[in-house]
């Protein structure tokens, strides 16, 4: 598994992480800039890493992964393929005849697959998608913004900015509390439902100024 911060600690990568992180209070643009860059250096990190003789194909889950996996596929100039498993009950059967595969089969089967993600906590669906595009592809690497320090990557490729120990349910939340936490998609595109504790206002020189969100004590 080769974790970005471990291998390229400065600060811009820590800086980048800051605002990515679930109690940063980032959402909207910034935080999409934010997984945009963290992308582009992962696949700088693929790109040196990982020797193929095939063109690469990245493959991002939707919604969580868009800007992240996109970082990614704009550095190795590769095929982008859009991923919103949810909405197709076979990946969860195994099936590869299902529509995401139909479609896109050609390029699944001349490619080295990146499977990209935000987050990955147990493992458990990326892994049914893995093993769905295995039987399509026999080379897929994994890449995540977060890799949840208990997942096993049971033998395959692992890419990631960061591990973290921090275990939560993504909900319409703002900050983490009760093992509940801001889910990455609502804060990437600012569809949380509480919008009106988003912003605080400050005073500046005896006028009200929108501050960028809640700045609690950032966490991993």
């Amino acid at each position: 598994m080769m974790i970005l911060n471990e291998i390229e600690n400065n600060a811009d990568i820590d800086k980048l992480i800051s605002i990515c992180k679930s109690n940063s209070g980032v959402m909207g643009t910034k935080l999409r800039a934010a997984h945009h860059e963290l992308g582009e250096r992962v696949g700088m990190m693929i790109e040196r890493n990982h020797h193929t003789d095939k063109p690469f194909a990245v493959v991002l889950l939707m919604r969580s992964a868009s800007s992240f996996g996109q970082g990614i596929a704009d550095v190795l100039d590769c095929p982008l393929l859009f991923l919103d498993e949810k909405h197709d009950k076979r990946w969860k059967m195994n099936d590869c005849n299902n529509k995401f595969i139909s479609e896109n089969r050609e390029i699944l089967e001349k490619s080295a697959v990146i499977l990209a993600d935000a987050v990955i906590n147990t493992g458990e669906t990326i892994t049914q998608i893995y093993d769905t595009l295995a039987q399509i592809t026999d080379e897929i690497l994994l890449a995540a913004n977060v890799i949840q320090s208990e997942f096993d990557p049971n033998g395959k490729i692992v890419y990631g900015t960061r591990r973290s120990d921090n275990k939560f349910k993504g909900s319409q939340v703002l900050k983490q509390e009760g093992g509940r936490g801001p889910d990455t998609g609502d804060r990437l595109f600012r569809t949380l439902t509480s919008m009106e504790n988003s912003k605080r206002s400050v005073v500046v020189q005896g006028g009200l100024k929108d501050s960028d969100g809640p700045h609690d004590p950032i966490q991993t």
